[in-house]
């Protein structure tokens, strides 16, 4: 495996791993914010 290549496979899921815990964050805060009113 060249090392270029391993640093696209990084790449991909690094940006894949943020955008997971954005969107995971995202959806904690959503939770927090209309828990109350549903529950």
């Amino acid at each position: 495996i060249s090392r270029k290549k391993v640093l696209d496979l990084y790449g991909i899921f690094s940006i894949r791993g943020f955008r997971a815990m954005l969107e995971l964050y995202r959806l904690e805060a959503y939770l927090d914010i209309a828990g109350p009113h549903y529950v």
